[in-house]
């Protein structure tokens, strides 16, 4: 609203408004390619069956976590 007026603080809060506009819509733009990548990636991955066998690359290329399997009951204790 400070560029609306007249004055040296106006022209710099013009110059100012008109950089965040910039660098806002720069950004919009990098997010959105970034987004395409991904879903490109996703939809292009062949799809694997459950229970397969895990990704080359151990834990890490499954995204750390363990295959899923039986899951073990914890101990209650006696009392």
């Amino acid at each position: 609203m400070l560029g609306a007026y007249a004055g040296h603080a106006a022209l710099v809060a013009k110059v100012v408004g008109w950089a965040f506009v910039a660098w806002g819509t720069a950004l919009y733009w990098v997010a959105a390619g970034l987004y395409l990548v991904q879903t490109w990636r996703l939809t292009s991955a062949p799809a694997s069956a459950p229970g397969g066998p895990a990704p080359e690359g151990g834990l890490e290329a499954a995204g750390g976590r363990e295959p899923a399997g039986e899951v073990a009951e914890p101990e209650q204790p006696d009392g």
